[in-house]
């Protein structure tokens, strides 16, 4: 799927999205940025989606989450972060929660049959 449609159809579910209670920016990021981090994610190398969960002997469940992370360059990563950071008044306001930072973006890479 093209970055543009993948745009497209988020800017078009901005609605829907705030009906079910999610906070969604429109143009977070316009159509260029978003594809070209959708062409870094698609390059970059990764691994299997850790998942946390008490009494795990190991970080990878494929039961509960079955994707690729993959890393991208410290100045993307960055970017995004901050561009979260910047929404953190709004995000607590919409969540109703006080937030210190954000973790380190993570870019998940699914194919088909992950979930």
């Amino acid at each position: 799927m093209a970055a543009r449609t993948i745009y497209n159809q988020v800017s078009e579910n901005t609605e829907l999205a705030t009906r079910f209670g999610l906070f969604l920016v429109r143009d977070f990021f316009d159509a260029q940025t978003c594809e070209e981090i959708i062409a870094e994610i698609r390059s970059a190398w990764g691994g299997p989606a850790t998942v946390y969960r008490e009494g795990a002997t190991t970080p990878v469940d494929e039961s509960l989450r079955k994707t690729t992370r993959r890393m991208l360059s410290p100045a993307t990563s960055e970017f995004v972060r901050q561009k979260l950071l910047e929404q953190k008044e709004a995000i607590e306001r919409h969540f109703k929660i006080s937030l210190s930072d954000c973790e380190e973006p993570q870019f998940l890479f699914y194919k088909e049959g992950d979930f």
